[in-house]
């Protein structure tokens, strides 16, 4: 399995001030340290992660 990501989002919904809600997929490789590389992305672009869960997919050693 390569290493690339794939990402899928759609827009829940939009707030009064403009803001927007998102709820995005990322299917990763279960490695230790990939998920706070991947926070630090959102958070380096000044993106709030408010909720976050994390479970094994269908494919071997991929997490979702």
């Amino acid at each position: 399995m390569s290493t690339e990501n794939t990402i899928e989002h759609k827009i829940d919904k939009a707030d009064l001030d403009g803001k927007q809600e998102y709820t995005i997929t990322v299917y990763a490789e279960n490695r230790i340290g990939l998920l706070n590389r991947i926070a630090i992305i959102f958070s380096k672009r000044k993106i709030n992660i408010e909720s976050l869960n994390s479970s094994a997919s269908e494919i071997d050693g991929i997490h979702r």
